[in-house]
């Protein structure tokens, strides 16, 4: 354990422009003895807080991307439904056509029984469709918290 006058001793120079570098680094290592230091000229710095500070300015962007991704995402499943139901109302059109021709009785009550079954297909595409809108939309305001409270520290930025 260091003496009492050693610690007051590396206070006292640890703001000293007359301290060697060499000895600031060794105090400011005994700070922070797992993370590697910068000499900027006048005194040693910390990387880590340069890296935090790097991590903090990408975060935005993360939150960008992963609202991208998740809109994308959600626009691809739309599409997807969107052509089922078109496939759907295909089907339907060509099985009218094919009740309107059909002879006997068995024959209209088969074909009306697939266009009950093929209007239920379209109906569920349509409501899965709908979801993955509503959810498009939500993934728009991912992180519009956050947004707002930077631009609003960016407006307090611009006053001063």
């Amino acid at each position: 354990m260091r003496s009492m006058v050693d610690q007051v001793v590396d206070v006292l120079d640890e703001g000293s422009v007359f301290m060697h570098p060499g000895r600031i680094r060794k105090i400011v290592k005994n700070q922070h003895p797992d993370t590697s230091m910068q000499w900027t000229g006048q005194k040693w710095k910390v990387r880590e807080q340069e890296k935090q500070k790097i991590m903090k300015m990408l975060l935005p962007l993360e939150e960008i991307s992963l609202r991208t991704g998740a809109i994308t995402g959600f626009l691809l499943k739309v599409k997807q439904y969107a052509s089922r139901v078109d496939k759907g109302v295909m089907k339907l059109k060509s099985l009218s056509s094919k009740l309107q021709n059909a002879s006997d009785e068995k024959d209209k009550n088969r074909i009306q029984g697939e266009i009950v079954r093929t209007d239920a297909d379209v109906l569920s595409s349509l409501r899965k469709m709908s979801i993955y809108g509503s959810l498009v939309s939500a993934s728009g305001g991912l992180g519009a918290d956050r947004s707002y409270k930077i631009l609003k520290k960016m407006e307090k930025q611009k006053r001063r």
